[in-house]
C-alpha cells in the first residue's frame, strides 16, 4: 500500500511554508493555500530539488542527467496520479501507485552503469523510493551504502535518502553510516540530515545519552531552514517526551453529549490525533492512522483523533466521505488556546501532533516515530505484531 507516499506528496506541499513558523501561527488563508493545492502544479513538487541542483551544477555526464531526468518524469506521474485521486475519493480507499518500473531501471543502473557518478546518483534515488512507498530489501539497503560512499555529492540530490536509507539497515551498520554522512560529506544540509536520523535512531533504541548528542550536534544547524521544525519537535527538554505521564484531558466527544478522557484508557495502549481537516500533512496520515487501527486494535489499541476544527461538522462530514476512522473523536473548542492544546504543545509545534501512550499513562512515542513511514514498526515494536510477538 503506498501510505507513505501519500503523506510524502501532501507534506511536500506543506515544506512550502517558512520552516520557522508553526501552523498556528499562520493566518486560515495562507492554511488554506497551503493545504488545499493552490500551488504550482504536483510535478513541480518532486522536479524542483532535481532542477535546483542541476542549476546549481552541471550533470556530470550524459548518463547521470539520463538518470535524473528519468527519476524526475517518473515521479512527476506519481504525483499527476495522486491529484487525480485527490479529485475522485471514495470512502476509505487508500492511494496506489505502481513504481516496479522505475525501481527496476534505479537497481539496474546502480550496478551495471560505467560511470561511478552514475551509479551513486542511481543508488540514492533507489533509497529515496522508500518515501514512495517502496521500501527495499535489507541486502539492497546495504548495497546502496558500500556503492555511494559517505562524502558523495549524490547524497544532496534527494536529502532524505540519507534517512530511510539508515532505517533500512540494521541499527548498528545505520549509526555507522549515519557517523560517516556527518563527518565526511562536504554538504551541511545533508550532515544535518544525518544527524536528525541519529536523533531518531537513539529514539527508537532508547539511549538517552546518545539522544541527546546528536540533538545537541543538530543544535548546530539551526540557521538551516530544513532543520528549525525536526529541532522543535525533537527538543529532549519538552513537555511531551518519552517517559514523561501524559497530561490528563477532558474532552466533549463528537456524535454524542458524552466525554471523553484518557483517564478511562488506562491499561490501554491508546494513540492521541491532534488534527484539522484543513490541515494538508493531517489528511496524509489518515490511510496509515486508519491501517494502523485495524492491524493493532486487537493487541488493546486504540486512537483519539482531537480536531482543532472550527466545527465539529467539519469532522463528521470528513469521515462520512473520505476515512471512517471507527475510533473515539473529541472536539478541542479553544483551538490552540485550549489548556489540553499547551499541554500537548500543539500551540508551539503546530499539527499534525501525534502521541503514543503505554498502558501505565506515560508517553511512549511522538513523531517522527509515529510518522506514515514509520508507525507500523513503532506500534509493531511496542504492541507486537498484530498475530503475535
Amino acid at each position: 500500500m503506498q501510505l507513505i507516499g501519500v503523506f510524502r506528496r501532501v507534506r511536500r506541499q506543506f515544506d512550502r511554508v517558512p520552516r520557522s513558523v508553526t501552523l498556528p501561527q499562520l493566518p486560515l488563508a495562507l492554511i488554506a493555500v497551503v493545504v488545499l493545492g493552490a500551488l504550482p502544479d504536483a510535478a513541480a513538487c518532486h522536479s524542483l530539488k532535481i532542477q535546483t541542483h542541476e542549476g546549481e551544477r552541471p550533470a556530470e555526464n550524459d548518463a547521470v542527467a539520463m538518470i535524473e531526468t528519468r527519476f524526475k518524469e517518473e515521479t512527476g506521474k506519481y504525483d499527476k496520479a495522486f491529484d487525480d485521486f485527490q479529485k475522485s475519493m471514495a470512502l476509505d480507499q487508500p492511494f496506489h501507485y505502481d513504481l516496479s518500473i522505475l525501481h527496476e531501471f534505479l537497481q539496474t543502473q546502480m550496478t551495471s552503469a560505467s560511470d561511478p557518478a552514475a551509479r551513486q546518483t542511481a543508488a540514492v534515488f533507489l533509497a529515496e523510493l522508500a518515501g514512495y512507498g517502496d521500501p527495499l530489501s535489507p541486502s539492497l539497503y546495504k548495497q546502496i551504502w558500500h556503492i555511494v560512499p559517505p562524502d558523495s555529492e549524490s547524497w544532496s540530490k534527494e536529502d532524505e535518502a540519507v534517512q530511510y536509507e539508515s532505517e533500512g539497515l540494521d541499527p548498528e551498520d545505520a549509526k555507522t553510516f549515519l557517523q560517516e554522512i556527518v563527518s565526511h560529506n562536504p554538504n551541511r544540509r545533508v550532515q544535518a540530515c544525518a544527524l536528525t536520523a541519529l536523533v531518531k535512531l537513539a529514539s527508537r533504541q532508547h539511549d538517552p545519552h546518545a539522544y541527546q548528542l546528536a540533538y545537541s550536534n543538530l543544535e548546530q544547524y539551526k540557521d538551516l531552514k530544513e532543520t528549525k521544525v525536526d529541532i522543535l519537535l525533537l527538543n529532549p527538554q519538552g513537555k511531551i517526551v518519552p517517559g514523561k505521564a501524559a497530561p490528563i484531558f477532558h474532552l466533549p466527544a463528537i456524535g454524542d453529549s458524552g466525554e471523553i478522557t484518557n483517564l478511562n484508557l488506562s491499561g490501554k495502549w491508546y494513540l492521541l490525533d491532534f488534527w484539522a481537516t484543513w490541515c494538508g500533512p493531517c489528511l496524509g496520515e489518515r490511510a496509515a492512522l486508519q491501517e494502523a487501527y485495524n492491524k493493532f486494535k486487537s493487541k488493546s489499541f486504540t486512537i483519539v483523533s482531537i480536531s482543532l476544527d472550527e466545527t465539529p461538522d467539519k469532522v463528521v462530514s470528513y469521515r462520512k466521505s473520505r476515512w471512517s476512522m471507527p475510533w473515539q473523536h473529541a472536539f478541542l473548542a479553544q483551538g490552540t488556546s485550549s489548556q489540553t492544546a499547551k499541554d500537548y504543545e500543539v500551540d508551539r509545534i503546530g499539527l499534525p501532533r501525534l502521541v503514543l501512550v503505554g498502558p501505565d499513562g506515560k508517553v511512549v512515542a511522538v513523531q517522527p516515530d509515529l510518522s506514515p513511514e514509520l508507525i507500523d514498526h513503532t506500534l509493531g515494536y511496542y504492541l507486537g505484531s498484530a498475530s503475535g510477538r
